[in-house]
């Protein structure tokens, strides 16, 4: 018997209730601290660096992910301070993001719900999304990467507090053909896209963040496409080394913009290798 009662206008108090019946989980405040003095121009990189270094635990993440293939560095980094220096503040900023993800996103599985496939996902599509924004829009690739991590957050959220409700909803989407968000729209009057605009903007990161990840299920373009064709990606229960679920939905969405498929075929393994640094961090 199906749990959705037909489709639903959304209505502006539908997200309201979410964030008045849930409170979203805060950033850690060494790492809302370092992001505040990455946006401010008038702080140097050294007191980055220094404020960095005070927490040895985040030091060692950040120079695993910064010495990934992903980065692109043609020398290992061994501090910092150089890491802060070679990687720029857009992509530090996309580093802290992501640690704070792992360390504040309810991630504990469910019937219907996989938390470590999910955040391998996640890890996938940033890498790949990271890619290819090198290749299509270079000055977008911290933004690409960042957003194609980011784009699916609010379904742990939702999976916390709505609980076998909403695994339900991801149980139909998993095994059926309709899409996740008109699922979600039928029986909240929102989708995941729209919250995780809103929890964007709570955490009040970049806006540009935000509105890519609220629209990251729309039609790409060449433009666009680092961060939406990544959203065909869906989780999958194998493992870490298997082709993940989507990808040859990907390639031929990819071809439809006049991408080719040879070379984003070669940004896929690729961004699929760069993701084992992030899904490796604990």
């Amino acid at each position: 018997m199906s749990i959705f009662r037909g489709k639903r206008k959304k209505t502006d108090s539908d997200l309201g209730s979410f964030f008045e019946d849930y409170e979203v989980p805060s950033f850690p405040g060494a790492i809302n601290e370092v992001l505040g003095k990455i946006r401010h121009e008038d702080t140097s990189n050294s007191d980055i660096a220094a404020d960095l270094e005070a927490d040895p635990g985040m030091s060692v993440r950040i120079l695993r992910l910064v010495n990934s293939a992903g980065f692109g560095l043609r020398h290992r980094v061994e501090d910092v301070c150089q890491a802060v220096q070679l990687v720029g503040r857009s992509s530090l900023e996309s580093i802290l993001i992501s640690l704070a993800m792992k360390e504040i996103v309810p991630m504990k599985s469910r019937p219907g719900f996989d938390s470590i496939a999910f955040w391998r996902a996640s890890g996938q599509r940033a890498g790949i999304a990271g890619r290819l924004a090198a290749r299509l829009s270079p000055p977008d690739r911290s933004l690409c990467w960042t957003a194609a991590l980011l784009q699916d957050v609010a379904i742990p959220l939702l999976v916390d507090h709505m609980g076998d409700r909403y695994c339900a909803i991801l149980e139909t989407w998993t095994e059926g053909e309709e899409s996740l968000d008109d699922l979600e729209r039928e029986e909240f009057g929102f989708d995941h896209a729209e919250l995780g605009r809103k929890i964007c903007e709570r955490w009040e990161l970049p806006q540009r963040l935000a509105e890519a990840i609220a629209e990251h299920h729309a039609m790409p373009t060449i433009e666009t496409a680092p961060f939406r064709l990544v959203a065909m990606i869906r989780p999958s229960d194998r493992g870490t080394d298997v082709e993940p679920v989507g990808i040859s939905e990907m390639i031929t969405a990819a071809a439809s913009i006049g991408l080719d498929q040879e070379i984003c075929t070669t940004q896929i393994q690729e961004g699929l290798e760069d993701a084992k640094a992030l899904n490796g961090l604990p």
